[in-house]
Protein backbone atom coordinates (compact mmCIF):
# COMPACT_ATOMS: atom_id res chain seq x y z
CA UNK A 1 0.00 0.00 0.00
CA UNK A 2 2.89 2.31 0.75
CA UNK A 3 4.30 1.94 -2.75
CA UNK A 4 0.90 2.69 -4.30
CA UNK A 5 0.63 5.97 -2.38
CA UNK A 6 4.06 6.99 -3.63
CA UNK A 7 3.08 5.98 -7.15
CA UNK A 8 -0.03 8.16 -7.01
CA UNK A 9 1.93 11.05 -5.51
CA UNK A 10 4.80 11.17 -7.98
CA UNK A 11 3.56 9.61 -11.20
CA UNK A 12 -0.04 10.78 -11.52
CA UNK A 13 -1.45 14.23 -10.94
CA UNK A 14 -4.81 14.53 -9.20
CA UNK A 15 -6.55 15.28 -12.52
CA UNK A 16 -4.92 12.25 -14.12
CA UNK A 17 -5.87 10.03 -11.20
CA UNK A 18 -9.50 11.12 -11.53
CA UNK A 19 -9.30 10.41 -15.24
CA UNK A 20 -7.90 6.96 -14.46
CA UNK A 21 -10.86 6.26 -12.15
CA UNK A 22 -13.20 7.39 -14.92
CA UNK A 23 -11.48 4.99 -17.31
CA UNK A 24 -11.86 2.18 -14.79
CA UNK A 25 -15.62 2.72 -14.50
CA UNK A 26 -15.84 3.14 -18.27
CA UNK A 27 -14.28 -0.30 -18.71
CA UNK A 28 -16.85 -1.78 -16.32
CA UNK A 29 -19.71 -0.06 -18.17
CA UNK A 30 -18.31 -1.20 -21.54
CA UNK A 31 -18.21 -4.77 -20.25
CA UNK A 32 -21.83 -4.56 -19.13
CA UNK A 33 -23.08 -3.23 -22.46
CA UNK A 34 -21.03 -5.85 -24.31
CA UNK A 35 -22.73 -8.57 -22.26
CA UNK A 36 -26.13 -6.98 -22.93
CA UNK A 37 -25.51 -6.80 -26.66
CA UNK A 38 -24.38 -10.43 -26.79
CA UNK A 39 -27.27 -11.68 -24.67
CA UNK A 40 -29.89 -9.93 -26.80
CA UNK A 41 -28.94 -11.82 -29.98
CA UNK A 42 -30.68 -15.12 -29.17
CA UNK A 43 -34.06 -13.66 -28.09
CA UNK A 44 -34.19 -11.39 -31.14
CA UNK A 45 -33.30 -14.31 -33.41
CA UNK A 46 -36.09 -16.40 -31.85
CA UNK A 47 -38.64 -13.62 -32.22
CA UNK A 48 -37.76 -12.60 -35.77
CA UNK A 49 -36.89 -15.86 -37.50
CA UNK A 50 -38.56 -18.60 -35.47
CA UNK A 51 -41.66 -16.58 -34.44
CA UNK A 52 -41.18 -17.61 -30.83
CA UNK A 53 -42.18 -14.55 -28.94
CA UNK A 54 -44.12 -14.05 -25.78
CA UNK A 55 -46.73 -16.77 -26.35
CA UNK A 56 -45.58 -18.72 -23.30
CA UNK A 57 -46.51 -15.87 -20.97
CA UNK A 58 -50.20 -16.08 -20.02
CA UNK A 59 -50.63 -12.30 -20.05
CA UNK A 60 -49.81 -12.12 -23.77
CA UNK A 61 -51.69 -15.22 -25.02
CA UNK A 62 -54.75 -13.33 -26.24
CA UNK A 63 -52.88 -10.45 -27.83
CA UNK A 64 -51.63 -10.97 -31.38
CA UNK A 65 -48.73 -8.65 -32.03
CA UNK A 66 -46.18 -10.94 -33.67
CA UNK A 67 -45.45 -8.57 -36.55
CA UNK A 68 -45.16 -5.57 -34.25
CA UNK A 69 -43.05 -7.59 -31.84
CA UNK A 70 -40.64 -8.48 -34.64
CA UNK A 71 -40.26 -4.85 -35.67
CA UNK A 72 -39.87 -3.64 -32.09
CA UNK A 73 -37.32 -6.33 -31.25
CA UNK A 74 -35.27 -5.49 -34.35
CA UNK A 75 -35.37 -1.79 -33.50
CA UNK A 76 -34.29 -2.46 -29.91
CA UNK A 77 -31.53 -4.74 -31.18
CA UNK A 78 -30.25 -2.10 -33.60
CA UNK A 79 -30.54 0.65 -30.99
CA UNK A 80 -28.55 -1.33 -28.42
CA UNK A 81 -25.80 -2.07 -30.92
CA UNK A 82 -25.72 1.51 -32.18
CA UNK A 83 -25.45 2.99 -28.68
CA UNK A 84 -22.86 0.38 -27.70
CA UNK A 85 -20.68 1.13 -30.72
CA UNK A 86 -20.92 4.91 -30.27
CA UNK A 87 -19.95 4.56 -26.60
CA UNK A 88 -17.07 2.19 -27.38
CA UNK A 89 -15.69 4.46 -30.10
CA UNK A 90 -15.76 7.51 -27.80
CA UNK A 91 -14.42 5.55 -24.84
CA UNK A 92 -11.53 4.06 -26.81
CA UNK A 93 -10.66 7.49 -28.20
CA UNK A 94 -10.32 8.98 -24.70
CA UNK A 95 -8.68 5.83 -23.33
CA UNK A 96 -5.98 5.81 -25.99
CA UNK A 97 -5.38 9.58 -25.76
CA UNK A 98 -4.95 9.33 -21.99
CA UNK A 99 -2.35 6.59 -22.19
CA UNK A 100 -0.51 8.22 -25.08
CA UNK A 101 -0.26 11.45 -23.10
CA UNK A 102 0.94 9.51 -20.02
CA UNK A 103 3.60 7.71 -22.05
CA UNK A 104 4.76 11.02 -23.48
CA UNK A 105 4.89 12.58 -20.01
CA UNK A 106 6.83 9.65 -18.58
CA UNK A 107 9.34 9.74 -21.43
CA UNK A 108 9.78 13.48 -21.02
CA UNK A 109 8.39 14.52 -24.38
Amino acid sequence: MFLFKDFKKYILLKKELNYLYLIFFGVIFATIIEMLSLSIIVPVFNIVFLNKGLENISLFKEVDFNHNLQIISLLVFLLVFFIKNIFLIAFNYFYINFFISRCGALLGK
